[in-house]
């Protein structure tokens, strides 16, 4: 955490590389967390325990870059990492559905979404 959070210049892009919502990671993880909802599935507690680690990670970037740059008492650096989680595993879903449905013509970046929220949630 503390490599990724070194430089606040290029904190986003290191954030959208490292939770690219297109990589086979985050796709087993999306399907896992959607099995997760059901109370007798075996492995609910340590996926969504998998999932709340990735959001505490993505509060610590947030907050750090919060910090560098003078926004930490105008940031809810907790809102903005749940809601990015969920927009990556929502992404990683629909690129192993809606997206095998759709022909190349089609232009929509799940990465360029994350790093669209990202900057949205981080302006001053």
């Amino acid at each position: 955490m503390d490599e990724l959070c070194a430089q606040s210049e290029s904190l986003v892009e290191r954030m959208v590389a490292l939770y690219d919502p297109s990589s086979r990671s985050f796709a087993l993880l999306s399907m896992l967390s959607a099995e997760s909802v059901a109370p007798d599935y075996p492995a609910r507690y340590r996926i969504s325990r998998l999932r709340r680690v990735h959001e505490h990670i993505l509060q610590r970037c947030v907050e750090h870059y919060a910090e560098r740059v003078g926004l930490s008492s105008q940031v809810d650096a907790e809102l903005i990492a749940r809601t990015a989680m969920s927009l990556i595993l929502g992404h990683a879903a629909r690129e192993e559905s809606v997206r095998r449905m759709q022909d190349s013509s089609h232009h929509d970046d799940p990465s360029g979404d994350l790093r669209s929220f990202l900057l949205l949630s981080l302006e001053h």
